[in-house]
């Protein structure tokens, strides 16, 4: 009887269309509130306050919430992570894709449970469960995570990872984004496989005070790797062709090749000598009057036939910001590069 009358609830709390569409707005509003300074400019301090609701409501906020995203293939936690608009995620929705990947070993499984790309980059968000006896916490992490890029044939395989960011976490779950992006000249291929390795689930622990001294201790050693078909459709990025002159420290000159920008990310190429001292890094300037200035960026070295992140001699830098939420291009007035103004409207 107790199965017939949970059948019974469910059907009565399935959602419509409309139904599905306001309880989508309904989280990105919740989002942006928890979010939002109080008046004053002070954020928000202490646990959430919500009010106490019958217990049916709140089941039928949860399948709402549920069938919601599912309906445009978005991850609750990718909702709240970069904000998007019901517009945008409709924009996005060739961007995103929800494969069916998960693996277990030792006791710990791994579930791909979405990615979202451009031509340049992509997010995959994952989900780890433990064992009973490890209790998770912000010093447990991967000793290795990695997103492995299908870059094109003729492209530098140059691909570029940021460590894995938790974005919820219980005593034995986790949700959690990587990022890995090419900074080479070549697009992310096409219609062809992703590639997410882990390894070793443990903790880092510092003996000597410095960094020299890190040393890692494995909870539960094991490689988790996950493969998936991958496609994406990359219909909202712009590119900037503009071969311009530019300084990065007053003195020396470079070469702005391009500007590159998506819904997630603006990507820079430039050519020419060593940044050196006095260097400055971009400033993206925003039509609401924000700014943000581009801290990270990867060289490749084509003479030296080096990479990485940092300083070069001479060669191509690649410039990258991550937008905290998903951003239209439009929304971007400038690009600031030492006493070079380079304006966004004519494009």
């Amino acid at each position: 009887m107790r199965n017939e009358n949970t059948r019974e609830l469910f059907e009565i709390l399935t959602p419509t269309e409309e139904q599905e569409a306001r309880m989508l707005r309904g989280i990105l509003a919740r989002s942006e509130a928890l979010r939002a300074p109080v008046s004053g400019g002070a954020r928000r301090s202490g646990p959430a306050r919500f009010p106490i609701v019958p217990a049916v409501v709140c089941l039928a906020l949860l399948v709402t919430t549920a069938a919601a995203a599912a309906t445009l293939r978005w991850d609750e936690a990718l909702i709240e992570f970069l904000r998007p608009t019901e517009e945008q995620m409709q924009h996005l929705a060739g961007a995103s894709d929800t494969p069916l990947a998960t693996v277990t070993q030792n006791g710990v499984t791994v579930s791909v449970k979405q990615t979202l790309a451009d031509s340049r980059g992509v997010y995959a968000l994952y989900e780890i469960s433990v064992p009973p006896e490890i209790e998770l916490n912000d010093d447990i992490l991967f000793d290795f995570d990695f997103l492995s890029l299908p870059l094109e044939d003729n492209a530098e395989s140059l691909g570029v990872n940021m460590r894995s960011k938790t974005l919820k976490q219980s005593a034995h779950a986790r949700s959690a984004l990587v990022y890995a992006y090419t900074a080479s000249d070549g697009e992310i291929a096409n219609n062809k496989k992703l590639k997410l390795t882990l390894r070793d689930l443990g903790y880092y622990e510092n003996a000597t005070g410095d960094d020299d001294g890190l040393r890692f201790h494995p909870l539960i050693e094991g490689e988790w790797a996950l493969e998936w078909d991958f496609s994406y459709d990359d219909g909202a990025s712009k590119r900037i062709d503009l071969n311009r002159e530019v300084s990065f420290n007053g003195k020396d000159v470079h070469t702005l090749e391009y500007i590159s920008i998506s819904p997630m990310a603006l990507f820079m190429r430039v050519e020419g000598a060593a940044m050196g001292p006095g260097y400055r890094g971009p400033v993206i300037e925003f039509k609401d009057g924000s700014t943000v200035r581009i801290s990270r960026f990867v060289y490749v070295d084509a003479n030296a036939g080096t990479s990485g992140v940092g300083f070069a001699m001479r060669g191509s830098y690649t410039f990258v910001h991550c937008f905290d939420r998903i951003t239209d291009p439009d929304e971007v007035k400038r690009v600031t590069i030492g006493d070079t103004v380079i304006p966004f409207e004519q494009f």
